[in-house]
């Protein structure tokens, strides 16, 4: 099992976006990872908190976009090392014992070891160790949601006139009117309304791709200290992909709130499976 490793930042629980200029702190402890698994084959949440606090969570509801990703940081990394230090050294479960719905492996020195919760009585320490990365993926959750409201998708499509990869932030309704004359000259797009008092419109322009079936939608976003950071996805066809012979430029208008201190934009490129 491997761990990736995220951006950091110095808080308790932070996720992307909240500081890039932080330091990692250091955890004592022998153990290299912790991971919850909750939930079944089509409604689960994971999440995978490193040695040093870095983690990372993948939930059913992400529709293939990022996962986030954060760090957990002073009293609750401390907290949840002694938990471990608390489990029992024998994971083991009576064969004749129903599972439960969430399981929690440990990585010390390579080896995973895995404690499943299950129905004839999990460990009291598992089942706190299970409470507290419980709490942390609800947070979790609860703070993306909140930086998710920052961005809203207001059109995509596959055919612009813009046909170079570009992003172009419009701050005013003047110089949006003159985005979409340039986008589509025949005045088919229409957008819904924003307030650019509170908000400004950035388009996202894929450039022209060969053929069809290629989308560009948003990911991951992250708001935090006056930054919002915006992900860009794009799915394009795989090797065994129907998909039209006619130019494709894909295309993605999103409304977001203004930021007093800027934007950060990321992208990402995901290759569609098709039988």
């Amino acid at each position: 099992m491997k761990f990736s490793h995220g951006l950091i930042s110095l808080s308790a629980l932070c996720l992307i976006g909240c500081s890039d200029n932080a330091t990692v702190p250091e955890a004592d402890g022998d153990w290299d990872g912790v991971r919850l698994h909750e939930g079944g084959a089509e409604t689960y949440r994971d999440l995978t908190v490193e040695f040093n606090g870095q983690l990372m969570l993948e939930t059913s509801d992400r529709g293939g976009a990022s996962p986030a990703r954060g760090l957990l940081a002073g009293e609750r990394l401390e907290t949840l090392t002694r938990l471990i230090g608390d489990l029992p050294l024998d994971s083991s479960v009576p064969s004749d014992c129903p599972d439960s719905d969430f399981f929690i492996s440990l990585i010390r020195d390579g080896e995973v070891q895995t404690y499943r919760g299950h129905e004839c009585g999990t460990p009291s320490a598992v089942e706190t160790l299970r409470d507290l990365m419980a709490d942390v993926a609800t947070e979790v959750q609860r703070q993306r949601s909140e930086d998710r409201g920052a961005v809203r998708v207001l059109a995509s499509g596959h055919l612009s006139n813009i046909q170079a990869s570009q992003r172009i932030i419009v701050e005013n309704r003047d110089e949006l009117i003159r985005l979409l004359q340039r986008h589509d000259p025949r005045g088919l797009t229409a957008l819904p309304p924003v307030d650019f008092e509170t908000e400004v419109v950035i388009g996202f322009f894929a450039g022209m791709r060969n053929t069809g079936g290629y989308d560009l939608g948003l990911g991951l976003v992250n708001a935090g200290d006056g930054w919002i950071r915006i992900e860009t996805i794009e799915t394009g066809p795989g090797p065994n992909c129907l998909a039209t012979l006619a130019t494709t430029q894909p295309f993605l208008f999103v409304a977001a709130k203004r930021a007093s201190e800027g934007f950060l934009f990321d992208s990402k490129t995901v290759t569609r499976h098709c039988e």
